[in-house]
């Protein structure tokens, strides 16, 4: 073999060796999925909360991704996944991967401020129910002195076994679940505030209830709004939308299996007293 035979046969033997080694490589691992740690998150305004975003097959060739709010006047979101409330309403986010344009979301909840309402009485009134996100949610519902929402409310799996008069800071869930000095109104305070208030049945944000108002000059601009959330019984949600079932922290004397409570319909309001283990709502007073 002469000199210019051997050069053409290594560079054919090169160019094999670099086809064979062409035709081993693997295509790049496509994205499969994407998903999120949280599906529902609830902010406090000014809060932060980071989400925590997992693609799949974790040897995925592009992880890449962008994140987006359908409303950035409610939470706002970096780029890195961290959330920021900025105002009282729902708004969802969402991660896309640049791969396949994958997308995951989450639910995010901005709370309303919690105010403390001043209607010219001799307590002040929280600005929406305990458990709630703002004025016109019904928040959760609980037995008479438990603290714990619970999937059903029926005597058996009533737990507050004790004849206490006024609900005491560890069995009042207004104390327990919003802490500070917020409290469970008595019986009285509830009296006063359907006697001494103006209320009228209106709708706020699609939700009927009602509006309460100051009557004390000085005190006029100043309202709350409750939401006829009806109540629980067993595991059922009864006369949501058309009454009221509100809890006070007194028990009755007259009949210890029974509290007392404020109920309204859109043709008025009383205080009446009703068994301890239905669920009811919570609006929250602080001195």
């Amino acid at each position: 073999m002469d000199m210019i035979d051997t050069k053409r046969f290594i560079a054919a033997m090169t160019m094999a060796v670099l086809t064979l080694a062409g035709c081993g490589k693997s295509a790049p691992v496509a994205v499969e999925s994407v998903s999120l740690d949280k599906t529902q998150v609830t902010l406090e305004k000014g809060a932060s909360q980071a989400l925590v975003a997992t693609v799949l097959p974790a040897n995925a060739a592009d992880k890449s991704m962008s994140w987006s709010s359908s409303d950035e006047g409610v939470v706002t979101v970096d780029q890195e996944g961290t959330l920021t409330g900025i105002a009282y309403g729902k708004a969802t986010v969402t991660v896309t991967t640049t791969d396949g344009e994958l997308t995951a979301s989450c639910d995010v909840t901005v709370k309303a401020t919690l105010a403390a309402v001043d209607l010219g009485l001799s307590v002040k009134w929280a600005s929406y129910n305990v458990g709630a996100s703002g004025p016109e949610e019904y928040g959760d519902y609980f037995a008479w002195g438990e603290t714990d929402v619970k999937s059903v409310y029926d005597k058996p799996s009533y737990t507050m076994t004790e004849n206490i008069n006024t609900l005491t800071s560890g069995c009042d869930v207004a104390a327990v679940r919003m802490g500070g000095s917020w409290r469970m109104p008595t019986d009285a305070e509830w009296s006063k505030l359907r006697s001494e208030c103006d209320w009228q049945w209106t709708t706020v944000d699609g939700v009927d209830g009602y509006k309460v108002s100051g009557t004390v000059e000085g005190y006029t601009d100043n309202w709350i709004f409750l939401p006829a959330a009806g109540y629980k019984k067993d595991s059922s949600l009864e006369e949501a939308g058309t009454s009221g079932r509100y809890w006070s922290s007194g028990l009755c004397t007259l009949d210890k299996s029974k509290s007392y409570y404020t109920t309204f319909t859109s043709s008025g309001r009383s205080g009446n007293r009703c068994d301890r283990f239905l669920g009811l709502t919570v609006r929250a007073v602080t001195e």
